[in-house]
């Protein structure tokens, strides 16, 4: 098995845990105060508003859903894609996004990255035929936001309808006018806010949730349930790490990402439709607005976090000062196998990790149309690393971190 076909090893016992759900105390008695209140509707808006001003987004319809893959599928269909309708997206961004598309009937094509991990608009401007595209689903990675306002301009007067993705780049400011017909935020576990699920979508004019016949409320139980199934797992993930290891050396006994995410994939098609477009639950409103209220004390945390990193590694910050960090991605040396230094750290109870696996690199969607060669999406993807970085994780982590980090880099290079 190749050392970059599957994740790196959960550490036996977790040091400093990557990934926490951010709920704190205030969490827990925000729900247990607005629980019995039961105004969904007033915490919408309160949400709604509360994003508008952070994000600086003038746009004056909001729709709640259970997850960001349906507030895309909802974009979708709202914005008039019929089935068939060439879509452009990139292949190095979540699967779900791939999902949204299949339910709304569309077709997928795969588009290339640029070096900041976010689909390559000038690529797709000069180089690319676009006269058959009807739309383009912009994920905004990592902070980084993808918005040149030029090349969006020209998009635009192509007709191309231009969705934006900002799932992982909460918090991160428009400085422009948006050219963009709908923005998605996501509130899933892993992001700077987060629910037990939950995304919305703001749209230019308003629609109707009418014609949406699927779009039903969840089962309260199941909620609960996945709400408590989360916290054991992730808001407890040093106290639990030696379960979650037993089960994570099962699951990478699969050959390769590509025949996990194939078998996955195929499976759940063939069994049930890829999702169905729900209602956020009362809980997950609760959890974000909650956390939301704190967004300044938030944000100012994470800086102080990136730029302790930055500071520790020798490192120098490429975000403008409307953008704001989600993870600390760390790029690696082509020689250096992130697998082998992934090891290392678990070894020492350091928990990383990396994401969006290339969807065409995967057997299933083999067949699925690429704009172009791909090229940079096939050289960067192995080439990061996440490191731990959450609100649970104090300066002295972080000093743990970077110090087991750069004793790996100097042995490595001792080495050679």
């Amino acid at each position: 098995m190749k050392h970059d076909s599957f994740q790196i090893p959960q550490p036996s016992k977790i040091r400093v845990a990557s990934i926490t759900p951010f709920w704190r105390i205030n969490e827990f008695l925000a729900i247990i105060k607005n629980f019995f209140i039961k105004n969904g509707t007033k915490l919408q808006q309160e949400i709604s508003k509360e994003l508008k001003d952070i994000h600086n987004i003038p746009f004056e319809y909001c729709y709640f859903f259970d997850s960001g893959r349906s507030a895309i599928y909802f974009s979708l269909i709202s914005l008039g894609l019929k089935k068939g309708d060439k879509v452009i997206i990139p292949s190095f961004t979540c699967r779900a996004l791939l999902f949204a598309l299949f339910e709304a009937g569309v077709e997928p094509i795969f588009g290339d990255i640029d070096e900041d991990y976010n689909l390559d608009l000038k690529s797709l401007v000069f180089e690319c035929d676009l006269k058959d595209v009807k739309a383009i689903i912009i994920p905004n990675m990592f902070g980084k936001m993808n918005c040149e306002y030029e090349l969006l301009k020209k998009l635009k007067t192509k007709g191309i309808i231009v969705i934006e993705d900002n799932a992982t780049s909460f918090g991160t400011s428009y400085d422009s006018e948006i050219l963009s017909d709908a923005l998605i935020y996501s509130f899933n576990l892993g992001k700077m806010i987060n629910g037990s699920g939950g995304g919305l979508v703001y749209m230019r004019h308003n629609v109707s949730l009418d014609e949406f016949n699927e779009f039903k409320s969840q089962k309260r139980s199941k909620v609960v349930l996945r709400f408590l199934r989360e916290l054991v797992s992730l808001r407890f993930r040093k106290q639990t790490s030696v379960i979650i290891s037993f089960f994570r050396r099962r699951i990478n006994m699969q050959k390769s990402l590509d025949d996990y995410y194939s078998f996955k994939d195929k499976v759940s098609n063939e069994t049930q439709k890829y999702f169905k477009c729900k209602k956020i639950s009362f809980l997950s409103l609760i959890l974000i607005c909650s956390q939301i209220k704190d967004y300044e004390r938030i944000r100012l945390s994470y800086n102080k976090l990136f730029n302790k990193y930055n500071s520790k590694l020798g490192l120098k910050s490429k975000f403008k000062k409307n953008e704001v960090p989600n993870y600390f991605l760390i790029e690696i040396n082509k020689k250096i196998d992130r697998y082998e230094l992934g090891s290392y750290l678990s070894n020492y109870g350091i928990e990383t990790y990396w994401s969006y696996y290339p969807i065409h690199r995967i057997k299933i969607y083999e067949d699925i149309l690429r704009i172009n060669k791909l090229d940079t999406t096939n050289k960067k993807w192995s080439n990061f690393l996440y490191l731990p970085f959450n609100l649970f994780i104090s300066e002295e982590n972080i000093d743990f971190v970077c110090e087991k980090y750069k004793e790996y880099i100097e042995s490595y290079e001792e080495s050679k």
